[in-house]
């Protein structure tokens, strides 16, 4: 069982957020692969959120791994090339 299985909710959900300040892809991977087979089993609708440790690494394996949304601020807003080009580095 997922460490994060007894943690759900058994009301209707509309957005799963893991924070996590691990930059580590391997933090997140498993827990969002469950989430998601929870999700698509139960024919669930609820978006899965990553915030923390997000960068031009980890977002892209967050997002291979089922996460809809990239909360990456830090990263974004420190990238040395301006805003744009961190948002860009991420897609």
């Amino acid at each position: 069982m997922s460490p994060v299985a007894g943690t759900l909710p058994k009301t209707e959900a509309h957005d799963v957020l893991l924070k996590d300040t691990t930059p580590h892809p391997h933090s997140q991977k498993d827990k969002l692969d469950w989430l998601h087979e929870y999700r698509v089993k139960n024919n669930l609708d609820y978006l899965l959120e990553i915030d923390g440790g997000i960068n031009a690494e980890t977002g892209r394996l967050a997002v291979e791994h089922h996460c809809d949304v990239l909360v990456a601020g830090s990263y974004v807003f420190k990238y040395p090339e301006g805003i744009v080009e961190g948002v860009k580095s991420l897609l």
